[in-house]
């Protein structure tokens, strides 16, 4: 594939089957759709600002890369600069966007409190698959107003009451029409400490490989040690590929 950029096999996620939106009784839609409110209140969702974005510089700064390995189940785009790994991730969302594609992106921040803790990821991705996915809406809406304290419950029970559950409850229409969607997880070093990283790697495994649920993710960090040690030795192995973002060094003529 030549550097243009486009993403092989990506999909439009739209659902466009009416007869799914009959997820519930009418007495039941006003608390599905409370609980997806109170879902909204509680995440960050930043992914409308790309939509009309032009990359501060080309895919062709990236020529080294394959782009063939961004079809990977999990793709760990890496790099010691910030301005590489946002650039990637401006480039990736703008042809997602040009070609009428859907993805689901959370960008961490060590310096924002709302950007910073491992369940705002869980909080984000959840309310974009609702937002995707409107046949998904009715088992997410309900799980949330099921337990008014859902929000407090521990990060391993929030991801799979929010997201593991109502996507196994539409894994079937989802593998019949689509390809995995994309779950863009930008600056993974920079949530909390490493253990909270190691976390969301936990958590990244629990959904492609122990449940083979239809996401796949691309995540961008700067090289951590701790981060590419999980990978390469876990469950994450053989559904991972790592690209360097950084151009290899021009060798030098000594002569």
């Amino acid at each position: 594939m030549s550097g243009s950029g486009v993403l092989p096999g990506a999909n439009n996620v739209t659902i466009r089957d009416s007869n799914l939106y009959n997820y519930d009784s009418p007495r039941n839609t006003d608390k599905i759709e409370e609980g997806l409110r109170k879902l909204k209140d509680n995440a960050v969702v930043d992914r409308g600002h790309r939509w009309n974005i032009r990359p501060s510089y080309s895919w062709l700064n990236f020529q080294h890369i394959d782009l063939f390995a961004l079809e990977a189940r999990v793709c760990v785009l890496e790099s010691d600069l910030c301005e590489d790994t946002s650039a990637a991730v401006e480039h990736l969302c703008s042809t997602l966007a040009e070609h009428g594609k859907e993805w689901i992106h959370f960008a961490y921040s060590k310096g924002d409190p709302y950007k910073n803790e491992i369940n705002k990821v869980i909080f984000s991705v959840a309310s974009q698959i609702a937002d995707i996915f409107p046949v998904s809406r009715g088992y997410i809406g309900r799980a949330i107003a099921a337990d008014r304290h859902i929000f407090e419950k521990s990060p391993t029970e929030q991801l799979q009451r929010l997201i593991i559950a109502p996507l196994q409850l539409m894994k079937k229409y989802l593998e019949d029409n689509l390809t995995p969607a994309r779950v863009i997880i930008e600056n993974l070093d920079q949530c909390g400490d490493i253990d909270n990283q190691l976390d969301i790697l936990e958590m990244i495994s629990k959904i492609v490989v122990q449940h083979n649920l239809p996401l796949s993710f691309i995540v961008t960090t700067r090289p951590n040690a701790h981060i590419n040690e999980y990978i390469r030795i876990g469950c994450l192995r053989d559904v991972t590929h790592f690209i360097d973002l950084q151009p290899p060094c021009p060798e030098v003529d000594m002569g």
